[in-house]
């Protein structure tokens, strides 16, 4: 119990002499108490791994904060905004909450978002067809089947709530395949059981 609490004050005192230097920052004081509070009783890592972690916090605000204003002084320079946008829309944040984020400079608006994912969708098909073209890929085919839940049931359709959809996907042939290599339907058919010649 004793080295418990003799890792918390140094892990604490550690964190404020830190605070002195460098502002009045009070995250990974959490931290702290989940560490101290820990089974581990006497860890000589404890302290590393709290400053380690608040290390990583201090990081991690620098760069936001970096980025920030970087786009305030030239709307170009958006790259973790647009990946923020991107992870947002990911995980189907509601717009309203986006333009808050995108106001404050954390995120872009939910129209660069959307002209983003027009712009992918485009590179997406471009790059398949001229994967498709070199003929050293292999198909593959799957069926979807999405349940799309209705908040309100209708008349025209009151239980259709299930979409059934196919799923294509262009696997690359890599490892030294040549179009030589896969010339070889011919010898297919001459070794083919069905083949009656």
């Amino acid at each position: 119990m004793e080295a418990k609490a003799a890792a918390r004050k140094a892990a604490t005192t550690q964190f404020r002499s830190r605070d002195d230097c460098g502002g009045d920052d009070n995250a990974g004081t959490n931290n702290i108490d989940e560490l101290s509070e820990s089974e581990d009783e006497g860890d000589p890592m404890l302290s590393d791994h709290a400053s380690k972690a608040r290390e990583s916090a201090i990081t991690i605000r620098k760069v936001v904060l970096t980025s920030i204003m970087l786009q305030t002084t030239n709307q170009y320079c958006n790259t973790l905004q647009s990946v923020m946008g991107i992870f947002l829309h990911s995980c189907n944040t509601s717009e309203d909450i986006i333009e808050v984020l995108a106001r404050i400079g954390v995120s872009i608006s939910t129209t660069s978002i959307n002209d983003v994912v027009t712009s992918l969708s485009k590179e997406s098909s471009t790059s398949l067809r001229r994967l498709g073209k070199t003929l050293m890929t292999s198909f593959a085919y799957d069926n979807v089947d999405i349940e799309l839940k209705h908040t309100v049931p209708t008349l025209e359709k009151p239980h259709e709530t299930l979409v059934h959809l196919t799923s294509g996907t262009l696997i690359p042939l890599d490892h030294g395949v040549t179009r030589e290599d896969l010339n070889c339907s011919q010898e297919l058919w001459e070794k083919s059981t069905m083949n009656a010649e």
